[in-house]
């Protein structure tokens, strides 16, 4: 993570309020820094990774799945009533470190914040930090985002269908 990094997120939870004002200034600069470095990358993203990088949050989803095949990695977060599908078509496998020490609690593991990158390439990545300490990072070339809200158990006298599933993302060539 090259702007809001690890360091960073820890420096604002530390305990020293002298400490946290100064992190979240350099928090602001990164997040503009980050802001600017979008748009020089744009062009190379693909719509479903635009669309994740300036207009999807997925702050604070809980992380419910992460299946590695070597050629995809599927995930799937909740973020409140909505279930959140990200198809990533891999380049290459994806790192995943963690970071030590880590003082917050790995259990209910949650999305904290992310940055893309593209190359000449067509070469996309995505880094993710988790609330568990761990880095996805993720190199692929083509990702498919599909939205959809979590079915409620019907009132009496309701249409009980179930809500449509959106879908982002860029065709198959």
């Amino acid at each position: 993570m090259k702007y809001s990094t690890p360091e960073l997120y820890l420096k604002i939870n530390a305990p020293d309020l002298d400490v946290v004002e100064k992190a979240h200034a350099n928090w602001e600069d990164a997040l503009e820094r980050y802001g600017k470095h979008l748009s020089e990358i744009r062009s190379r993203m693909n719509p479903a990774t635009r669309k994740l990088a300036n207009s999807l949050s997925l702050h604070d989803a809980e992380v419910l799945l992460f299946k590695n095949n070597g050629e995809l990695v599927v995930a799937e977060l909740r973020q409140g009533d909505t279930h959140v599908f990200l198809v990533y078509v891999l380049v290459k496998n994806p790192l995943i470190t963690k970071i030590k020490p880590w003082p917050f609690s790995s259990k209910a593991v949650r999305w904290l914040y992310d940055e893309f990158d593209a190359d000449a390439k067509d070469v996309q990545q995505h880094e993710v930090l988790l609330s568990d300490g761990r880095i996805w990072t993720l190199n692929f070339s083509r990702i498919v985002l599909f939205e959809s809200a979590r079915p409620h158990a019907p009132s009496k006298g309701s249409d009980s269908r179930r809500q449509p599933v959106r879908m982002g993302g860029s065709r198959p060539q």
